[in-house]
């Protein structure tokens, strides 16, 4: 629908069919040249104003092309203020991956080898960036199932200290816990109680005494 439809509800009727045989003898010459020049006078400025836009959109953009097999990394786009891979915080990932294209898709899609997850494997071209691999960083052997919510399982190496934290009504009873994270040991303090059930084994039962966490540690990542 044009503007001044929508504005006053009904079609302009300003002649354009001036070049039609039998119609330009019903209007004055003079109306019909100023009227035409001005339409080509607003033609010209608006393939102007159209050029001038893209130039300046055509500064930050290059033309990008993968093959199949390459390594991408997916950017994360938030669409209505929820992202896309789930909550995250206020300093949340840019990109995330990196991922094997499995297939073009026309001129400017991908499908990229992805986890099992509610979500479309074919994205634009501007969502990807090319995964450039560090020569000095050692790849693994295998690569870890990633969850649906896009991060690496963490596995528990052991725990450590116990400490009380203190609130205004009630105090929480928290444990040491060590776990290896991406090559590195990492150092958090978690409930007790939660922690205990998802891993008993880091925890000795007695009949005498109550569950006591085992200050075994494993430095496998040490």
């Amino acid at each position: 629908m044009a503007p001044f439809e929508a504005l006053y509800g009904r079609p302009c009727r300003t002649p354009f069919c001036w070049t039609e045989v039998g119609l330009r003898s019903q209007y004055d010459n003079y109306l019909i040249d100023d009227t035409m020049e001005k339409i080509k006078f607003i033609q010209s400025n608006l393939k102007k104003a159209q050029d001038r836009q893209k130039s300046y959109a055509d500064r930050h953009r290059r033309e990008i092309e993968f093959k199949e097999g390459d390594w991408v990394y997916l950017k994360v786009a938030a669409t209505k203020g929820k992202n896309r891979f789930g909550k995250v915080g206020k300093i949340g990932v840019r990109y995330i991956g990196p991922y094997q294209i499995e297939e073009k898709i026309g001129k400017v899609a991908y499908r990229l080898i992805m986890p099992e997850m509610r979500l479309h494997k074919v994205f634009h071209v501007s969502m990807l960036r090319r995964h450039v691999p560090d020569p000095d960083t050692i790849e693994p052997e295998r690569i870890e199932e990633l969850r649906e919510n896009i991060t690496y399982p963490e596995g528990v190496l052991g725990v450590g200290e116990r400490r009380i934290r203190k609130l205004k009504k009630r105090e929480i009873p928290q444990i040491q816990v060590f776990r290896g994270k991406q090559n590195r040991k990492v150092t958090t303090w978690e409930d007790e109680e939660s922690f205990q059930v998802k891993y008993p084994q880091f925890f000795t039962n007695t009949e005498e005494d109550e569950a006591r966490p085992s200050t075994r540690i494993r430095d496998e990542f040490s």
